[in-house]
């Protein structure tokens, strides 16, 4: 992939890694890409004064087109730029919340839902993606149904986290973590609620006990709040730490 010689290597990956996720805050931006908060404002300002990033509501930054370009980031690849708008703000700054807390807690890869897409793209096959099956899902879902974004652990387990904010129907629920269980390449999903959602977390432990004890054991749950805070959080430290 070209590069703008312009663009330093870390800020090339800050661009990425903004872009791997839709949008970051400042914070989700150093832990993920692996920088000091001092240094991770230094380059999001950088990249603000040259027209490559963009701040929008809640502290989130996305790239721009000449963020895009400057980065080498064809666009027959990264098809189209992400938005903060009123209707996605909640879930963006969500994700952020949750990748910058598994980031603090965590030593492991971090990658986007958008840059996994890509990823599978590049190499034509699924990685952390699971397969919907089946002619009675809705005709909405899509066939591949991919995590907000996945841990790559050392071990190489993929950790899938899903960032539930607002009730889905009961029947794409099922459906969704129906195809998360019979999903092989990601050994778990962890699903993030925030505490204000509580009715959410009703709905995916009713979809668990439904699909047994697979389910019970390959799907965790999480406060979203709780990835921010010191307390042990011992599924997901067994998981990642080898607990």
């Amino acid at each position: 992939m070209r590069k703008n010689n312009t663009v330093s290597p870390m800020m090339q990956k800050v661009i990425e890694t903004i872009a791997g996720f839709g949008a970051l805050t400042t914070q989700a931006v150093a832990l993920t890409v692996g920088i000091n908060a001092g240094a991770a404002r230094a380059f999001i300002a950088s990249g603000r004064r040259a027209g490559l990033l963009e701040k929008g509501q809640k502290g989130l930054y996305t790239i721009t087109a000449e963020g895009q370009t400057a980065a080498g980031m064809p666009h027959s690849v990264w098809s189209y730029l992400c938005r903060v708008t009123n209707a996605n703000v909640n879930h963006l700054y969500a994700c952020a919340v949750a990748a910058a807390g598994v980031g603090r807690r965590y030593d492991c890869e971090l990658v986007g839902e958008r840059a996994m897409r890509r990823m599978e793209w590049a190499r034509k096959r699924g990685i952390a993606s699971a397969t919907m099956k089946g002619k009675r899902f809705h005709v909405r879902l899509p066939r591949l149904h991919r995590a907000d974004f996945t841990a790559i652990l050392g071990n190489g387990v993929l950790v899938a986290f899903e960032i539930e904010c607002s009730r889905k129907s009961w029947r794409i629920l099922l459906a969704i973590i129906r195809a998360w269980v019979k999903c092989n390449r990601v050994g778990y999903v962890v699903y993030a609620i925030p505490r204000e959602a509580r009715c959410v977390r009703v709905d995916v432990e009713r979809a668990i006990r439904k699909l047994g004890p697979v389910a019970q054991e390959k799907i965790l749950l999480v406060w979203l709040e709780d990835l921010l805070e010191d307390a042990p959080l011992p599924e997901l430290d067994r998981v990642f730490n080898g607990q």
